[in-house]
């Protein structure tokens, strides 16, 4: 009877490796009509042209690690255009066609629904972030299903910099604010069947920033704007879900307009305006059956040898 039991054990446990399982995040943010309102641009000196920089990555790691990237980048009034980066089931998404670059597609619930694994990013900034026309979009997205035995993860990741250094030439001190339009667009999924089962461990995180900051520089004065700042994140066990039931899935979608607020721009003094927009995935999943897996198959071995002592 033990030996039959331990039998039953190991091959439930060995099983498992192959249970299907799901874990996925995703991140979009989108922002327009970036602009500096209560001043003419033409009192707006540019002492350095300035720079717009920008990366995409895509990582998954499921026996064979698999990674794909680009990085551009152009003047402050140029485009910063870095290509799609996708590595895993592309194909089954659509996401290496040429249609895909720069359509800002979330695939997080088609992934799921078809036990997918894969990771992408992609993103595109243009306009100028002066007056008005600036707009653009980072995406990033992971996905993880029926993952054999061993570790796996998948990460995506987009980082858009712009930098300009210019001087206030108005005659006297003008108050101003800067206004703009984002879309937030964001998910963190672990399936029951991964969040119930006690021989899996996985997280999810997806992450999502937009910070604009000016610096005064004759009198070193520095203003700071975190306009999104959101993770959302989970993780499996089965105490943390007896808990915290339901908190392996969360979304946020917001569309909303953002105003600074008035701030004093002093005439004649130099400035340098940052604005950086970061967004970020990261899952894993990893069954874990292995040393219990083992345990079972050595008593099985103990078993069998005090049988045969016996007989």
């Amino acid at each position: 009877n033990l030996t039959k039991s331990l039998i039953a054990a190991s091959v439930l446990t060995v099983a498992s490796f192959g249970a299907n399982a799901g874990v996925i995040a995703s991140s979009y943010l989108e922002v327009n009509n970036f602009a500096l309102n209560g001043v003419s641009s033409a009192d707006l000196l540019f002492l350095a042209s300035g720079s717009r920089e920008g990366n995409t990555s895509a990582q998954i790691n499921i026996g064979t690690n698999l990674t794909a990237g680009d990085a551009d980048s152009s003047s402050a009034l140029g485009d910063v255009d870095a290509l799609l980066a996708c590595v895993g089931n592309c194909t089954v998404l659509g996401l290496n066609t040429p249609a895909a670059e720069n359509a800002g597609t979330l695939h997080w619930s088609t992934g799921l629904a078809n036990d997918l694994n894969y990771s992408y990013s992609d993103q595109n900034v243009s306009g100028n972030a002066i007056d008005g026309t600036s707009s653009g979009f980072t995406l990033a997205e992971s996905s993880l299903s029926s993952v054999p035995q061993g570790n796996a993860s998948s990460n995506g990741n987009i980082f858009n910099e712009f930098e300009a250094i210019f001087k206030f030439n108005g005659g006297t001190n003008a108050n101003v604010n800067f206004t703009l339009d984002y879309v937030l667009d964001m998910a963190s999924v672990i399936t029951a069947d991964v969040a119930f089962d006690d021989l899996i461990t996985a997280t999810t995180t997806a992450f999502a920033n937009f910070t604009v900051s000016l610096t005064n520089i004759n009198t070193g004065l520095r203003q700071q704007w975190n306009i999104v700042d959101e993770t959302v994140s989970g993780r499996d066990g089965a105490m943390f879900n007896t808990l915290f039931p339901g908190s392996n899935s969360k979304a946020v979608n917001s569309n909303e307009n953002f105003n600074s607020g008035d701030f004093l721009l002093e005439a004649q003094n130099a400035y340098a305006l940052n604005i950086s927009q970061t967004t970020s995935t990261n899952v894993s999943l990893v069954p874990e059956p292995t040393s219990i897996a083992l345990f079972g198959l050595g008593l099985l071995g103990l078993a069998g040898a005090a049988r045969r002592r016996n007989s």
